[in-house]
């Protein structure tokens, strides 16, 4: 952030505390460092992936190189960063990846909320259309009428639900067989903001992940699977939550 308008913020707050007789102990600022980016040339990457990179021209970060690494091996990936640091681009790619060497393949992409589901929907059409596939991005949540819902399974390779309509709709309905050859797709499974899974709603979620997983297991379907939260320490259970 420019020094400038930090210095401004940081008056801004003085004076607001000021005006509610709040007083300032002290301030602590911590410095900021450069950015380091990374190139992916030692990456083998689809012409899709590429095509999506290209407008990086310094390079991706660390974390976001690592995470492509993992994912591009078949392995499950899990990011801890700060907000805006890019944990989308990540698993965008991951995604990409996936739907290039297999295109019959299903992303399953998993948001807490309707709204943050709705939003992400049109970041996932917009980086798919950069990478030049012809892929469609459908969305089930508590707002799309059931008599929707299994057409978008069919016809959609990237489907953005909530928990609640995992429970409430899709799990339970596991004599449908068009639910049935959709999990039997599903390569990669997004688990974005997990830091929000907490109290009761973390502990149903842990369940029905649990659940989810069981299915693959009994289908014998494999998956990878790629989780994102916003703070810098990984939870000590979040590998509960997860396994079988």
């Amino acid at each position: 952030m420019n020094r400038n308008i930090w210095k401004g913020i940081k008056n801004g707050n003085s004076r607001l505390l000021s005006s509610i007789n709040w007083t300032v102990a002290g301030n602590f600022s911590i410095p900021a460092s450069d950015a380091e980016y990374f190139t992916l040339q030692d990456i083998k990457l689809s012409n899709a992936s590429k095509k999506l990179l290209k407008t990086f021209e310094k390079g991706i970060y660390l974390h976001q190189k690592e995470a492509i690494r993992n994912a591009i091996d078949k392995k499950n990936v899990c990011i801890s960063t700060g907000t805006a640091s890019g944990k989308t681009l990540a698993f965008h790619v991951a995604a990409i990846e996936h739907l290039s060497h297999n295109p019959s393949a299903k992303i399953m992409a998993i948001y807490p909320m309707k709204a943050l589901g709705r939003e992400q929907e049109s970041r996932w059409v917009d980086a798919i259309k950069r990478a030049g596939l012809k892929v469609s991005v459908g969305r089930i949540d508590g707002g799309v009428t059931p008599a929707l819902r299994h057409n978008i399974l069919a016809n959609s390779q990237v489907i953005i639900f909530t928990p609640d309509v995992i429970h409430a709709w899709l799990l339970s309905g596991l004599s449908n067989k068009k639910t049935l050859a959709y999990l039997e797709k599903v390569d990669l499974i997004v688990v974005d903001e997990v830091h929000s899974y907490s109290g009761v709603f973390g502990s149903n979620s842990a369940f029905l992940f649990r659940r989810l997983q069981h299915i693959f297991k009994m289908m014998g379907s494999l998956h990878n699977l790629f989780v994102l939260r916003q703070q810098s320490q990984i939870p000590k259970n979040i590998s509960r939550i997860y396994s079988d």
